[in-house]
């Protein structure tokens, strides 16, 4: 948990596990990755995620976005059609899950350039799970559904005819930077 924190508010101190509320910037990727499930996500809560993922759902496809992409997109979302969080470290295997048995087709978490976001990690481990949600859901003899992308769905844009190629060329990495 305390290598997964990319705030700092989770460090070992001579061994021992400590927190430093203060630093916390809520991204969810220490209860993402606790193997104990010790640790449990408030910014938004697990059923708050889940119930939100369900209202932007487009057609049979999801989007989750980090904040940082969500920002680099603004004027051009349908805010509607995304579930925002601060860091796709906030993502889990139960919410993919989750989403598949509702009948999601496609959970596209789309990811913002996190070289240069204080949460670098996201990426990294939203990769991670998409990966181990997409296996879980094979086992069931279900086709995957999750998938990390840089690309911003074209459901989710307010209007994409009225875009230029030029901008929905740019994937987030690009728009971001």
């Amino acid at each position: 948990c305390a290598e997964a924190c990319t705030s700092g508010c989770i460090y070992l101190h001579d061994g021992v596990l400590c927190v430093d509320e203060s630093k916390c910037v809520g991204c969810g990727t220490c209860a993402t990755v606790c193997p104990t499930c010790a640790l449990e996500s408030h910014n938004p809560s697990d059923s708050e995620l889940f119930a939100a993922c369900l209202e932007t759902q487009r057609g049979l496809g999801v989007t989750v976005m980090c904040h940082p992409c969500a920002e680099a997109y603004e004027g051009l979302l349908d805010e509607k059609a995304v579930a925002e969080v601060v860091c796709l470290g906030r993502v889990d295997e139960s919410l993919i899950c989750g989403l598949a048995a509702k009948g999601v087709h496609e959970v596209s978490l789309v990811c913002a350039d996190c070289e240069r976001c204080d949460q670098g990690k996201g990426r990294e481990c939203a990769e991670m799970v998409a990966k181990s949600a997409n296996n879980l859901l094979r086992l069931w003899r279900r086709p995957p559904v999750a998938k990390v992308t840089s690309q911003v769905p074209r459901q989710v844009l307010l209007d994409p005819a009225s875009l230029g190629p030029e901008v929905l060329k740019k994937d987030g990495a690009a728009r971001f930077g």
